[in-house]
């Protein structure tokens, strides 16, 4: 063995001691590269208050817990609520079991017994369906999913369902049937 390949074998050691004692510790390394599953933050217990530029209360939301998983610039909501407060006063109520943000948090994915319900507008009604994504910003929510509409008027059910709330405005869109229940003199 000359003394060159000694040498290196020396400085080569503590590297190779250095390498295992690491994975000892802390198990086998991750690729390099590749993300992490475990969030970089969360919070409990959220409560958060959006206005408009002058000032107005367009959207509030609470949820049990916030979770942000920057690898895939998302949070996640468990039992999210969002209130969104109309121009005209009313007020629509959106309740799911969980909730996708955006990074950008510009549309939110809910999912698991959604429930929307407009309590004190012109006509109260109660929605229900199984996911819905929604853009408070917007005030429009959509769906593909079959949908539960309840209102003093009847009950409608259908599959798919755009909302507008700035418009006061519900579409279903496909296999559509209601129930007219007229209003008792």
């Amino acid at each position: 063995m000359n003394r060159r390949t000694l040498i290196l074998l020396l400085l080569l050691l503590p590297v190779a001691l250095s390498t295992w004692l690491l994975r000892e510790r802390s198990g086998p390394l991750a690729p390099p590269g590749a993300p992490s599953e475990q969030p970089d933050y969360y919070l409990r217990g959220i409560h958060s208050q959006h206005t408009d530029p002058s000032g107005r209360l367009q959207h509030q939301l609470t949820a049990v817990s916030l979770s942000h998983y920057p690898h895939r610039d998302e949070i996640t909501l468990e039992r999210p609520h969002i209130s969104l407060f109309q121009l005209d006063g009313s007020r629509w109520e959106v309740r799911a079991a969980h909730g996708l943000l955006s990074d950008n948090q510009q549309q939110l994915q809910l999912s698991g017994e959604v429930l929307i319900e407009q309590l004190d507008g012109p006509q109260p009604m109660r929605l229900e369906t199984e996911s819905l994504w929604l853009w408070p910003e917007r005030e429009y929510a959509e769906t593909a999913d079959p949908v539960s509409l309840h209102s003093t008027a009847g009950r409608l059910q259908g599959t798919g369902m755009q909302l507008y709330g700035d418009q006061q405005r519900l579409i279903l869109l496909s296999n559509v049937r209601g129930v007219y229940e007229s209003p008792t003199p």
